[in-house]
């Protein structure tokens, strides 16, 4: 099993892994399916240009977990916002999720990137544990989500420099 870096080329792996997240897991992510299947090629070779996305692939070539790194325009333009991590249901418990943020890390570290931020939401106990073990600190800042107002999320920082 390895872990890369999506290049232009690999668009559809893009397209493909997070539109079978947001099929398995409507309530983890922000994003619709029923939207974000409706962007064209253009839209889908754009983010990976754009961002840093980075996948797990099983030995036998399926991805099986995404993580990206994006700039968000509530953050400063130097930090990264960490989002859309996902692993398959066939492949959580197996520590793929620590192995794909350690590496993105590392990656982020390389690249002089002095932070990186994410929101989580309440409530999502698996995903607090690991971002605590990783170093996140808690910014102190909430807020409920506009699509769901009985749904909060927090901020979290990581200094990486």
């Amino acid at each position: 099993m390895t872990t890369r870096l999506l290049a232009a080329p690999d668009w559809d792996v893009l397209r493909d892994v997070r539109l079978a997240a947001l099929r398995e897991s409507p309530d983890s992510f922000l994003s619709l399916y029923h939207e974000e299947r409706q962007h064209g090629p253009q839209w889908w070779k754009a983010a990976v240009r754009r961002d840093t996305w980075m996948v797990y692939t099983s030995d036998e070539g399926a991805t099986q977990a995404l993580l990206g790194a994006t700039r968000a325009f509530d953050i400063p333009p130097s930090d990264r916002y960490l989002s859309y991590l996902w692993v398959a249901p066939a492949a959580r418990g197996r520590g793929i999720g620590t192995k794909l943020m350690t590496e993105m890390l590392t990656h982020l570290r390389s690249r002089n990137v002095p932070r990186v931020w994410l929101w989580v939401f309440d409530g999502n106990e698996a995903a607090h544990r690991l971002y605590r073990k990783l170093g996140f600190q808690s910014t102190g800042f909430r807020k409920q989500l506009e699509q769901d107002p009985f749904r909060a999320e927090e901020l979290l920082l990581l200094e990486l420099l």
